[in-house]
């Protein structure tokens, strides 16, 4: 059985379907994608036990369906090399071999029985939401900074997305910065939460690349987004993400508008003479004056750092430098404004001059 196809479609599909290959090494069969041909349409499915990736590929010609699975690695790394437009894929009868022939050469490679593929759950999709892409891949590229690696606290490597009181939003957290991003949802868009976990934001992030909406499915046991060509299939998590939202203060006290590039520069000079353990920074606000200051015993180093600010109260407080410095990246425009109450508790809410719904939460740390 023969199929043709474009060669750079099939290198630039398999680059994508194959990011879930080979995670598992549980079971050999997982380090292989998946192929399906019905039509003149083929899809590539990986999968890791968790994450299942699947893209389509438009094809030029087919002799009939047929299932097939073969080595991610050695299909992808093979169809690089191909210099010719288009490729042919021989299937053997016994589904056993697999001949890629190009205008050029020819490579045999071996084929896997597709039972052995796990069955990836193809429920019905329920409750969703369409995005726009850029939203979407904005998210997971910034979540990917703020989520957790605490392996006690799984539930804090994923990013949560919800639907709930008249508004769609995003939040990661490592419980030491946060970031938060709202905004007003359809009316019609049913109250609803999903988990990403940060194994799946690269193909997101890439799959939402060259996309205009991206769509969200919740379902009985998975998570689908759907964006272009490809859909991504998420197994729900059991454990269930606290809302962090309730770790925003409604209303703040006081605040100090910042350059932000200024404040940025003046975080990092600050942080080469941070413990190093700790990479603890000391701010002190005063009317018109932001000051920074960090100090390394052991090393003998002590930094103290200034920045004009607008602000008419009298604040100081401690922060994680990185994880500071994390939020105040993540802020848009040309200044920045830290809000916080009088509490020692109360967490450092940076938040960009071209920020509309967006919140970026540093929480306090003791100074000794």
């Amino acid at each position: 059985m023969r199929i043709t196809i474009e060669s750079k479609e099939l290198t630039k599909a398999l680059a994508v379907a194959s990011s879930m290959a080979g995670r598992d090494r549980t079971l050999p069969i997982l380090d292989c994608v998946k192929c399906v041909v019905k039509g003149m349409a083929m899809s590539v499915t990986s999968f890791n036990n968790e994450i299942a990736v699947r893209r389509m590929i438009p094809l030029l010609s087919s002799e009939g369906d047929m299932s097939f699975c073969i080595n991610a690695r050695d299909f992808l790394a093979y169809s690089r090399t191909v210099k010719g437009e288009v490729a042919v894929i021989d299937i053997s009868e016994d589904l056993k071999t697999c001949s890629f022939v190009h205008d050029r050469g020819e490579m045999n490679l071996p084929l896997l029985p597709v039972e052995d593929f796990p069955v990836i759950t193809n429920e019905e999709r329920k409750d969703g939401f369409v995005i726009e892409a850029s939203l979407l891949r904005e998210w997971v590229s910034i979540s990917a900074g703020f989520v957790g690696s605490d392996k006690l606290r799984p539930v804090t490597a994923n990013m949560w997305i919800y639907v709930d009181g008249g508004k769609i939003g995003c939040c990661a957290s490592d419980s030491f910065k946060m970031f938060l991003d709202e905004s007003p949802a359809n009316p019609e868009w049913k109250s609803m939460q999903m988990l990403i976990q940060n194994s799946a934001f690269k193909v997101i992030a890439d799959a939402c690349v060259d996309a205009e909406y991206a769509n969200i499915k919740v379902g009985d046991s998975t998570y689908i987004v759907s964006v272009g060509a490809t859909t991504i299939l998420c197994r729900k998590v059991e454990y269930k993400y606290p809302d962090v939202r309730k770790v925003v203060p409604s209303t703040c006290d006081h605040s100090a508008a910042v350059n932000t590039t200024e404040l940025g520069e003046a975080v990092e000079r600050a942080l080469l003479a941070a413990d190093t353990k700790t990479m603890l920074l000391k701010f002190e606000i005063v009317p018109g004056m932001l000051t920074i200051s960090s100090e390394d015993v052991m090393n003998s180093k002590k930094n103290k750092e200034s920045v004009e600010c607008l602000c008419g109260c009298t604040k100081m407080f401690s922060v994680q430098g990185e994880n500071f410095l994390r939020c105040l990246n993540t802020c848009s425009g040309e200044t920045v404004t830290l809000s916080f109450n009088e509490s020692e508790r109360s967490p450092i809410i940076c938040k960009g001059a071209d920020d509309e719904g967006r919140k970026l939460l540093a929480m306090p740390l003791v100074a000794r």
